[in-house]
């Protein structure tokens, strides 16, 4: 067994994790080594914030967060992960998650793309029998003495029957995962710099929640994980919810200063470096739903595409919605 792999069995068998504190972040308490983790919930959904400081530079800290294969050794989420496709800075994974409660989980299909510039890492996943999504972005940043600040957003939304199990260790499982990065930085295979990642690929879109109209927000958040996935699949680099917690604070900042509509839209997807903006509205149509979604180039907002349909089902118009993402992203 792995040195870290016999940590997190060790540390999952013993029930204990590491301390960490919540309320609001502290520089100066995570400088001194303490793990800050904070989680908001509401219903399903968790809204996860995690920050530390790690004894090894920056460059260190990229090497292990680049290291897709190695996560199952630090995540106390991931049992195994196999990569499926690497295509430039993106890559296509399937992870197999741990147990919960004696129960096996369905894998997972995520995407992962790295950004060498900000030292930023995304990751999206796909809906599966228990997961609806899963948002995270990671962090890097320099700190006095060659040591790293490490900071994590999480979006996670799970289908009612897990969350009951999820809510209850929640934060500890966090704190375990950040307690463990800790140590998995210091291993040898990642005290040699790495070349740089090639450039970022084109086709970065930005795809803020649909606008439902009549319709629970539910399935306006169904839509826009199924236009995600179609463009994902067509192999564009897509940015969800502002890789988490950032995106919706700007986005909540903006309107809060009299933004609102479009233009909100707009001024989110420019914040992120994202060369086009694809959004959506869904609505009830009778029995059925239509919707119609539109591809904005960026700066100036102008209309590249649009798409639209009905469906008799909300399962007929999530398919829908993916083959419009295929429409939206042709050539």
């Amino acid at each position: 067994m792995r040195p870290l792999l016999a940590l997190v069995a060790g540390a999952a068998l013993g029930g204990c994790g590491p301390a960490y504190y919540g309320g609001a972040p502290d520089l100066a308490r995570t400088e001194r080594g303490e793990i800050y983790v904070d989680i908001v919930h509401h219903g399903d959904t968790y809204l996860v914030h995690g920050v530390e400081a790690l004894d090894v530079p920056e460059w260190r800290a990229w090497n292990l967060m680049t290291d897709v294969e190695g996560y199952p050794e630090w995540s106390t989420l991931i049992s195994s992960i196999r990569v499926v496709r690497r295509a430039g800075r993106s890559v296509d994974a399937e992870f197999v998650p741990r147990a919960l409660l004696g129960h096996d989980l369905a894998p997972v299909s995520e995407r992962l793309t790295f950004e060498p510039e900000k030292f930023s890492c995304a990751m999206v996943t796909f809906e599966n029998d228990w997961l609806r999504s899963l948002q995270f972005v990671g962090r890097i940043e320099a700190l006095p003495g060659d040591r790293t600040l490490l900071t994590l957003y999480v979006e996670l939304d799970l289908k009612p029957w897990w969350s009951r199990f999820a809510v209850r260790s929640a934060e500890r499982q966090v704190a375990q995962t950040m307690e463990n990065v800790r140590r998995a930085a210091q291993l040898p295979r990642y005290a040699k710099r790495e070349a740089a990642l090639p450039a970022t690929p084109e086709g970065r879109v930005a795809v803020p929640r649909f606008t439902a109209e009549g319709v629970p927000p539910e399935l306006a958040r169904a839509a826009t994980r199924a236009l995600a996935e179609g463009l994902m699949r067509a192999h564009w680099s897509v940015i969800t919810q502002e890789e988490a917690v950032a995106f919706l604070d700007y986005a909540k900042e903006q309107q809060l200063a009299g933004c609102a509509g479009g233009e909100c839209e707009l001024d989110v997807a420019r914040a992120l470096d994202a060369g086009r903006l694809a959004h959506g509205t869904v609505s009830r149509l009778g029995a059925g739903f239509v919707y119609s979604a539109a591809l904005l180039e960026l700066p100036d907002g102008r209309v590249v595409r649009r798409v639209g349909g009905a469906a008799p089902s909300e399962a007929l118009l999530l398919e829908a919605i993916r083959a419009g993402a295929a429409e939206l992203s042709a050539p």
